[in-house]
């Protein structure tokens, strides 16, 4: 897993207004979107894990964000955890990873309630998303407050991606 700063993706520029009318993209999106696959590759590039020769890891969906909101409840902390999916071939002999920032862990089962949304994912997106959902949820206390995950199911480039947000259920 890596860790992978707001700051960075704040560099990529604002979520793209919905496209109107002919639903055609306008230049700057796609150059938006364009730079945010760019950047998502460069950070895929980084991580590096040591396989037998002739062995592809690919990559697998979901792709999980970790967010926390701050003690305000208004923004999100700084650091994101990012975290893959290890394929089952992998599971009884993971590889090693040869970059320090990455931890292969093993990770509790969850329970949570997700909520589907679509678009890129921005600061403004997943607070909006956070706040729609606990708006529909009501008041309760069979959830975390202040940590979530937003999965990503499609390639950052794909503008209409599907996303969810999962709100965690606490242990019983």
């Amino acid at each position: 897993m890596a860790r992978i700063t707001l700051e960075d993706l704040e560099q990529l520029g604002e979520e793209p207004a919905a496209a109107e009318g002919d639903g055609s993209d306008s230049e700057d999106d796609q150059e938006g979107e364009g730079r945010l696959f760019a950047h998502w590759e460069a950070v895929a590039s980084t991580h590096r894990v040591s396989l037998p020769r002739g062995c592809h890891l690919g990559m697998t969906v979901p792709v999980l964000n970790e967010i926390h909101l701050t003690k305000e409840g208004t923004e999100l902390e700084r650091e994101v955890l990012t975290a893959y999916y290890l394929p089952g071939a992998f599971q009884e002999n993971p590889p090693v990873p040869m970059d320090p920032e990455i931890h292969i862990i093993e990770r509790a089962p969850l329970r949570v309630i997700t909520r589907v949304f679509y678009g890129m994912t921005t600061e403004e997106t997943i607070l909006r998303e956070i706040s729609l959902f606990w708006e529909l949820l009501g008041s309760t206390d069979m959830v975390l407050q202040g940590t979530y995950i937003v999965a990503s199911y499609e390639n950052p480039s794909v503008p209409q991606r599907r996303n969810e947000i999962w709100f965690i259920c606490r242990a019983e």
